[in-house]
């Protein structure tokens, strides 16, 4: 045999051999793929990338029912009723508004900073208004002014029962308390 002959059959040997090792056994009905021997170049997604809707879904959900849900809606509107209102501090008691009543020429307002109220002034600060509500009676005083200094314009007393009121600065106070007393 000569060596170019020798060759030859070496090299047939070689690629039968390789031939076979790609060559795999499958059973019949099996569907072969082909496969590439090149490594794959996908970029593989992370995990917020992959969920994205469903953490969208997640978040619109949570936000949907925190919003909406009754509690939520109780404390909003909770937080805006007493957004005008200052409860740290004590109540009116009958016998300081009969005091005020007597002595109503030096009353400013200043006599009333360090009572609860809630606050009625209107938006544009050009007009206050301030409710004080009197411990244990159903009455309330209603005290208002252009100006938050020197003496209010006005301070009356007022029923919770109905519209009717005292002018503290012209009206008998304690007939006016005595009428709602005697109709009880």
């Amino acid at each position: 045999m000569k060596p170019s002959e020798r060759r030859a059959l070496q090299q047939q040997k070689r690629a039968q051999t390789e031939n076979y090792s790609e060559v795999s056994v499958f059973e019949p009905g099996d569907n072969p793929k082909v496969e590439d021997h090149e490594p794959s170049k996908e970029k593989k997604e992370g995990f917020f990338k992959r969920h994205a809707r469903l953490i969208a879904f997640l978040i619109t959900s949570f936000v949907i029912i925190t919003v909406f849900s009754p509690f939520a809606v109780d404390m909003f509107l909770e937080a805006q009723k007493n957004k005008n209102k200052v409860t740290d501090k004590q109540d009116l008691v009958m016998n300081q508004v009969y005091a005020i009543a007597d002595n109503y020429g030096d009353i400013t307002w200043k006599t009333f900073e360090n009572f609860n109220y809630e606050d009625r002034s209107r938006d544009d600060g050009k007009y206050y208004t301030r409710v004080y509500p009197i411990e244990g009676t159903l009455f309330f005083l209603k005290v208002g002014g252009e100006k938050l200094s020197g003496a209010p314009e006005y301070i009356y007393l007022m029923s919770y029962y109905d519209a009717d009121y005292a002018n503290l600065a012209k009206d008998n106070v304690r007939l006016f308390v005595e009428k709602y007393l005697e109709e009880e």
